[in-house]
């Protein structure tokens, strides 16, 4: 009885092979999609739930003022002096991460992606396997843990244990251990683990006062303590043993499981960052569209049946009994399942290198068969047969005894196939204005909102040593004698690069006013190589002695004094010097931060040239030719300072990484977008195709009384592009509010144009229109005689 199930679910697929093609098709986009986002959503949820004790383990943050801005870095010293006197700790360790640090190994210089300075409580707290060693050698200084992939690679067949790794070219490190690298789903990533003990020799200064922050702290708590007593405890016995200069403060505790994804907020943080509105985004999307999907499949499975009610009825008079009409259907639908979930694995394959790289993640194919993944698969699979399989259900048991052996059956309401269309177009057009409204975004805050020039600009790094001073003008004086340079300049803090030095001032006319700012030292022709323009007053004077009491501050600065003539006018900044500077030029806002934030005030200060201890070197070049420029200038920085490795980015780059997020979402988007395109015309191709089928003898009668292919395009068209207008309507006003709260996050935004909206629905419908013409145009094209030859 199966095999007769199989072979004639088969003749009828094969029979109708268009419009099954087009059924299974349709679905296997659906599966698709939820495979690759359902996949995507899982790893994010999962990251470190793998720790034993995750559900006790928490980070500590703190903020000033109104604690609208949390951070997660405390002095170094910060622990020991304030966990005494606090209650319910079981376990703590401090992190400082480094990215990209410079170590010597054998005369080679090598650099990692990171590096971690930590307490020996490290492996107690984290379930991170040590291959080889022992934690307790993080106790004593200048001891390094290497991951098994470093040791692989640098290594080779080599015991790494014993070895030394020189780090700064000055401090010596011996690899005391091995330790299985970090899995994918943690925030931790690193390919060295030093002690923290290290940092006090490398830099005593961290250890000295409070105000030097850039030590990430971690506690294990007792399963009894609440979270919100144990803050109060830390407020209190902060403000009791804080020195003079520091501010009274508030602290939180974020849950370890939670730092993945609700830490979009957090300032001065360097883990994985994900986005909980990202995953529950493109969790609504992904279910949406599978719905429609399994929507489309069942209208059109059921028009399929009802094309073929008049047999199924004659073989319920000669004795087909409901069982066997129903498992006629089964295989139907299970076999279309089939050819769908064989779709979708020719698409997973073709579309996860695109999905990584659109998405940032390091997907496989391989990974769709773990256990817990896999059986999610299976019961995404059970649900949607289910659902695809009760309409049949219904359909077959309204049959009637009687066959309508002359009578046209109604395939569907038509209130549910223009609902169903309908609410295609809305979502579809609400994607497409949700894609062009981020791409105007990210064009505001990647080129307009900038403040500088970013073409053919290079950042290179200037490592901090003795011979940072010297060795900046050296080089500056080598690479200005190449025609392909056409300018350089330094600075403390360059563009899109956070500000780690800053203090209050204010003006000698108004005492009581104080403007928090951020402190930069800079070469006197950085704002001429940026491009940057001036508000009011002038640039440095090019020696040194001429601007040793000037400063130049930006225009949030200039906005926050309050003042109409501010050029000429004094201000004191205690944390430089007593004596007052002058203000002689405002610049415009140049972005330091994240375009989420609006500029933040900042004081410009001329560094001595013969103290040119600036880390950021930066070079207008005058050619296109970079990768032959960079060759130039990599081998004079060589020749200068060979035990210290060429890192450069260009500034597009730089704007790329710092926008990451918004870029990767654009292409989410996009990509999304085009699906539920691609989703609705083959919804509307295969609604139109069963509709003609269906009137195709009155458009014979029709055309026999004189109709033209004009009049016949119009009667088939006229439905959807209304529907098509109606979904319009409902998906401006949904957009709308959704851009207007996703703006909110922009202190730059651009302003909403009506042109937006009328562009995404004059798209829709275009795209529709030609989708139906094709097939109404054939239609309309067709003999009648071959619609009423049996009348």
């Amino acid at each position: 009885m199966i095999q007769h199930y199989i072979k004639i679910a088969w003749r009828v697929v094969i029979k109708g092979r268009r419009q099954y093609l087009l059924l299974a098709f349709g679905l296997s986009i659906g599966l698709t999609i939820a495979l690759l986002i359902g996949y995507f959503i899982y790893h994010e949820l999962s990251y470190d739930r793998f720790h034993a004790k995750k559900d006790h383990i928490y980070r500590l943050l703190y903020s000033h003022d109104n604690g609208e801005i949390k951070v997660p870095i405390f002095s170094a010293t910060f622990l020991q002096e304030v966990s005494p006197a606090l209650t319910g700790i079981e376990n703590a360790t401090r992190l400082n991460t480094y990215s990209e640090p410079v170590f010597t190994l054998a005369n080679r210089l090598i650099s990692p992606d990171q590096l971690i300075f930590t307490d020996p409580s490290f492996f107690d707290m984290f379930s991170f396997r040590l291959m080889e060693g022992d934690p307790d050698d993080l106790e004593q200084p200048f001891n390094i843990f290497v991951s098994k992939s470093f040791a692989d690679t640098h290594f080779k067949n080599q015991d790494p244990v014993g070895k030394t790794l020189i780090y700064e070219n000055e401090h010596h490190f011996t690899v005391k251990g091995i330790y299985d690298d970090f899995p994918d789903n943690s925030i931790f990533q690193g390919d060295l683990i030093a002690s923290f003990s290290s940092r006090e020799k490398i830099n005593p200064y961290e250890f000295k006062y409070w105000y030097s922050k850039g030590t990430r702290i971690y506690l294990a708590l007792h399963p009894k303590i609440i979270p919100e007593e144990f803050v109060a405890q830390v407020v209190a016995v902060h403000n009791k043993v804080k020195p003079d200069y520091e501010n009274e403060a508030n602290f939180a505790l974020q849950p370890l499981d939670e730092i993945h994804l609700h830490s979009v907020d957090i300032h001065w943080d360097n883990v994985k960052k994900g986005d909980i509105k990202v995953v529950i985004g493109l969790g609504v999307l992904c279910v949406f569209i599978l719905l429609i999907c399994i929507i489309n499949h069942i209208l059109m499975h059921t028009a399929l049946l009802a094309a073929r009610i008049t047999g199924m009825e004659i073989q319920k008079v000669i004795g087909a009994n409901l069982w066997q009409l129903l498992g006629q259907t089964l295989f139907e639908t299970l076999l279309t399942i089939f050819i769908a979930c064989f779709f979708s694995c020719l698409f997973l394959d073709l579309l996860i290198p695109w999905f990584n790289n659109a998405a940032g993640t390091q997907l496989q194919l391989t990974q769709f068969t773990t256990s817990p993944f896999w059986f999610y698969i299976l019961l995404g699979l059970i649900t949607i047969f289910i659902l695809i399989f009760i309409q049949p259900v219904f359909f077959i048991l309204r049959l009637s005894l009687k066959p309508r052996l002359r009578q046209r059956p109604v395939f569907w309401k038509k209130t549910i196939v223009s609902t169903n269309i309908i609410v295609q177009f809305a979502f579809t057009v609400t994607m497409l204005i949700g894609s062009i409204i981020l791409y105007k975004q990210i064009k505001l805050i990647t080129e307009k909102k900038l403040g500088f020039d970013k073409e053919q600009l290079v950042v290179i790094e200037n490592p901090w040593d003795r011979e940072m001073a010297h060795r900046f003008s050296r080089f500056q004086n080598e690479i200005l004698h190449y025609p392909f340079v056409k300018a350089v300049a330094g600075t403390r803090n360059a563009p899109l690069e956070n500000i780690n030095n800053g203090g209050a001032f204010y003006t000698t006319s108004d005492p009581e006013k104080w403007i928090n700012a951020g402190r930069i030292q800079i070469t006197p022709n950085l704002f001429e190589i940026l491009g940057v323009e001036f508000i009011a007053g002038e640039n440095f004077k090019s020696t040194f002695d001429l601007n040793r009491n000037s400063v130049i501050i930006n225009e949030a600065a200039y906005a926050q004094l309050g003042v109409q003539e501010i050029i000429g006018r004094e201000i004191i900044y205690p944390n430089i010097r007593k004596e007052a500077f002058t203000v002689v030029g405002v610049v415009k806002n140049i972005q330091h931060e994240s375009a989420h934030e609006a500029s933040r005030a900042c004081v410009y200060i001329q560094c001595d040239k013969d103290q040119n201890r600036l880390p950021n070197i930066i070079v207008r070049l005058t050619r296109n030719d970079h990768k032959a420029s960079m060759a130039t200038l990599e081998s004079v920085w060589k020749k200068l300072a060979p035990q210290w490795p060429f890192s450069f980015h260009f500034m597009d780059e730089r704007i790329n990484h710092v926008y990451a997020y918004e870029i990767k979402s654009l292409g989410l988007l996009s990509k999304m977008t085009a699906v539920a395109i691609l989703i609705s015309c083959l919804g509307i191709m295969s609604f139109s195709m069963l509709t003609i089928e269906q009137r195709t003898k009155e458009i014979g009668i029709r055309k026999v009384a004189g109709a033209g292919i004009k009049d016949i395009l119009v009667l088939l068209n006229k439905n959807y592009v209304k529907w098509a207008f109606i979904g319009f309507l409902t998906a401006v006003p949904i957009a709308w509010y959704a851009a207007q709260r996703w703006l909110e996050n922009f202190a730059y935004k651009i302003e909403l144009s009506w042109w937006f909206f009328a562009a995404a629905g004059g798209l829709i419908t275009l795209v529709a229109i030609m989708t139906l013409s094709w097939h109404s145009w054939r239609a309309a094209k067709r003999n009648p005689v071959e619609a009423l030859r049996y009348e």
